[in-house]
């Protein structure tokens, strides 16, 4: 076996771990936008509480209907950010002694055989946690988005009802 093998695998596993990082990254700050985004969102509320909390007519209602669906999105979009922020077992290459030991008493072939499993086996289980992560991101990210939506429409149906009052 060549040690090209090896160190092809343990590129692949540094990708991996890459990955692993920029995932929680991007979760990191999505979580804190998000979380400012709601505080933001709930003192502007609490301070136009009367105007939002008591409709009046058809434009009243449905200022109300499109705040709280905002409220509602940009919560659950912060609900799949922690989702994926979610820290679990983190696989990574042995290092105990005893693994090294071996390697050296074995045959060169056997040796190499042993350290490519060391890294693949970790990916084989990383993997999936990464895309696992990567798809409440991408719901997040879609959550947020419908949010931005939602509250473009609360500004626009707000600008009408003070040009109609």
């Amino acid at each position: 076996m060549k040690p090209e093998v090896v160190q092809y695998a343990k590129e692949r596993y540094q990708e991996e771990q890459q990955r692993f990082d920029h995932i929680e990254s991007k979760c990191g700050r999505l979580m804190t936008f998000v979380t400012m985004l709601i505080t933001i969102i709930t003192g502007f509320f609490a301070f136009f509480e009367s105007a939002i909390f008591n409709p009046v007519g058809l434009l009243g209602w449905a200022i109300l209907v499109v705040s709280i669906l905002a409220v509602f999105t940009l919560i659950v979009s912060w609900g799949h950010a922690l989702l994926s922020l979610k820290i679990g077992t983190v696989n990574v290459a042995p290092r105990k002694q005893e693994n090294i030991d071996y390697m050296l008493k074995s045959e060169p072939d056997l040796m190499f055989e042993h350290m490519i499993k060391c890294y693949m086996d970790p990916i084989k289980k990383l993997a999936p946690k990464i895309d696992e992560k990567a798809l409440y991101l991408r719901h997040a990210y879609n959550e947020l988005a419908i949010a931005g939506f939602l509250l473009s429409g609360l500004l626009v149906l707000s600008l009408i009802r003070g040009f109609v009052e």
